[in-house]
Parts: C-alpha cells; sequence; structure tokens
C-alpha cells in the first residue's frame, strides 16, 4: 500500500498536480486598526450597526499594524503564511455586523451570545503573501458585569449585551469580543478578538439617551457623529464550551427590561 500511494504521488507530482499537504495549526498575533460608526436602528429597540469605514457599504478596510508574530509574522517556524508574513499596512476587508436582520443585508447579521458561522468576517488582504487567508466569525458572546444604567460616570465600568463600558476623562472606552477561525487552504487556527475603541467626549448620560431616546448614531468628531478608530488583537484560543454561548436569551430579556426602565424614567423626568 505504501508503495501504491508513494508511486500516485510521485505520478501527480510528474503531472505537475499539487500533492494535498497535511493540515497545520495557525498561531501568532495580529493587530489591526479601523473607524467605525454605530449605526442606532431606532430608538429603545437595542438594535444597530456596527459600521465600518467607509461606511454604508456591507463592509469596510482594516490596517495591519505592527507586532505580527507567528504564522503571520517575519522569520516564522512550522506552519506558515510565507514570504515576509503579513506587512506593516496591508489592508484587509472586514464585514460590517447587525443584530437587527432587516439591517441585513447589506450588513451581515451576527447576534451576540449565539453560535455564528459566518464566512469571510476578515478578507481580501492585500499582501500577496496572503493570498485566501480568510477569518470567519462564529461568536459574539455578551459580557459578563452589572448592567448599564445610564447613571455611571468617569471610573465607571458596566456592560450592555457584548460590550463592556468604561468612563474615563476622554470619553468612553467600549470593548467587545468575538472568536473565530483564520483560515488558509488546509491550516487553521481558533482565535480570540478583541475590539476597543474611545468615544471620545461622550458620556454614560449621552449614550443612553441616544441609544434609549433619540436614536441618534454613535461616533466621534463633531456631534459626536462622525467614525471613531479602534484597534483589534487577535490571539489563539482555546475552543469554548458550547454551553458557554448559549447565554443570549437571558441576557436579551434583561437588556430589554432595563432599556424600558431607562426609557420610562427619561419621560418622567
Amino acid at each position: 500500500m505504501k508503495r501504491s500511494l508513494f508511486a500516485i504521488g510521485s505520478a501527480l507530482a510528474l503531472l505537475g498536480l499539487a500533492v494535498p499537504s497535511s493540515a497545520g495549526t495557525i498561531t501568532g498575533h495580529v493587530n489591526m486598526s479601523g473607524a467605525f460608526v454605530y449605526d442606532v436602528r431606532g430608538a429603545g429597540t437595542g438594535l444597530a450597526v456596527i459600521d465600518i469605514a467607509p461606511t454604508g457599504g456591507g463592509s469596510g478596510a482594516v490596517v495591519e499594524l505592527l507586532g505580527m508574530s507567528g504564522f503571520f509574522g517575519p522569520g516564522c517556524v512550522g506552519t506558515c503564511l510565507g514570504g515576509d508574513g503579513l506587512t506593516f499596512g496591508t489592508f484587509a476587508t472586514m464585514l460590517d455586523t447587525t443584530n437587527d436582520p432587516t439591517a441585513a443585508p447589506p450588513a451581515t447579521f451576527a447576534p451576540s451570545g449565539v453560535p455564528l458561522a459566518i464566512a469571510n468576517y476578515f478578507s481580501a488582504f492585500t499582501d500577496l503573501d496572503a493570498a485566501g487567508l480568510h477569518f470567519d466569525l462564529t461568536s459574539i458572546p455578551n459580557q459578563i458585569g452589572p448592567l448599564c444604567t445610564g447613571s455611571e460616570g468617569v471610573g465607571d465600568s458596566c456592560v450592555e449585551g457584548p460590550f463592556s463600558i468604561l468612563g474615563t476623562n476622554e470619553g468612553l472606552r467600549i470593548n467587545f469580543d468575538f472568536f473565530g477561525n483564520f483560515v488558509r487552504g488546509a491550516d487553521s487556527g481558533f482565535y480570540h478578538g478583541s475590539f476597543a475603541s474611545t468615544i471620545g467626549g461622550m458620556s454614560f448620560a449621552t449614550l443612553f439617551d441616544r441609544l434609549d431616546n433619540t436614536g441618534l448614531d454613535i461616533g466621534c468628531g463633531v456631534g459626536n457623529t462622525g467614525p471613531c478608530s479602534f484597534d483589534l488583537n487577535l490571539d489563539p484560543a482555546a475552543i469554548p464550551e458550547p454551553a458557554s454561548l448559549l447565554t443570549f436569551g437571558a441576557g436579551a430579556a434583561v437588556l430589554a427590561a432595563l432599556r424600558r426602565r431607562r426609557s420610562a424614567k427619561a419621560v418622567k423626568a
């Protein structure tokens, strides 16, 4: 049998056909940056689009920063991207995501707290060494912690669905986590990603007034409606237990009740 397999492989090589290689595990650090607007889809609904700049088209652009390592870096040993790795300034496409099914398309429906199967969350890397590389999104977990009430201030932190929010002197620091797989050919690796942005000049009161009452978009710059910069850091992770992802139902019910209470307080005021 070994002789037969060897003969087949030799014949394929002679014919100029690729011989399938064994799968490798993708590891290493990735750091990217971009800009976004939080497009509120109706006051008090809890629905929104994370709209990556350039906005409005269903996807936007992110750029590679310094600090690539492992599979993605230069001098890689083992399972590697090849060449000089992902170079500084490489662009990739990132999908806009939403928890509003009526906004998809052009955005991609990706509710938090449930298993997902979204291909090409990141794709189309402009570095030729990264041809075929993409990231498939498998979950956006809800955060655990005290729920936001809108009355928090500087130094306070709370959670709202998949977002953790920290009040700072510069504004609100927003974070959310996501999980998925980097894939290139037969090689793949499970990753945890962290999205972080500071909404400059915005307070908790203003944020939740927009979410619960006015429905204005959330962003940076004049009027806090323009794109805000964000950082993405992705690192290898252990595959989570399925039960840890299935917290959306209870979390959504609590958030809906909290929004109703916030809205009722605003009407009374």
